[in-house]
């Protein structure tokens, strides 16, 4: 009887060990878990943003106006009542590099777009072909055409 281990076993062995220290890794990788978190935040924030603009153009009957051209409406004078649909402009959040931009098309449709962590972006369109829907985009992608690259 041998007293050693074969070359067999120990390559098992490590295999399993390969394996399990990959899994454990993928998961526990604390980095990538914070870029997942931060794009959730991304994306629950786009939708309230959504959702809040919604509802004042179906109680004003008009779009918020953007006048001063940077992507926040509710600090223009001209869009009143908006705070009480959208209470905080998130930009800031949940990183300081994060901005959230609004542009209206004439009155009749909005678009809202935010980077996320990998380049790619969030992008809402209020147009019907849309359905009101948060759609995950190329990072060419632009708030006013219905084009989601």
């Amino acid at each position: 009887m041998s007293k050693g281990f074969t070359m067999i076993e120990i390559m098992i062995a490590s295999s399993v060990l390969a394996i399990l220290g990959g899994v454990g890794y993928s998961i526990l990788n604390p980095r990538a878990a914070k870029l997942r978190a931060e794009d959730a935040i991304r994306l629950a924030n786009i939708q309230k943003l959504a959702e809040g603009l919604e509802a004042y153009r179906q109680i004003e009957r008009k779009l918020p106006v953007d006048t001063d051209g940077n992507g926040d409406p509710t600090n223009d004078v001209v869009n009143v009542n908006i705070h009480q649909f959208v209470a905080d402009w998130p930009d800031g959040r949940p990183t300081a590099a994060t901005q959230y931009n609004y542009v209206d098309s004439g009155n009749t449709v909005f678009g809202l777009v935010v980077a996320r962590s990998d380049g790619r972006i969030y992008k809402y369109r209020s147009s019907t072909p849309w359905g009101k829907r948060v759609r995950e985009c190329g990072s060419t992608a632009v708030p006013t055409d219905d084009l989601c690259p």
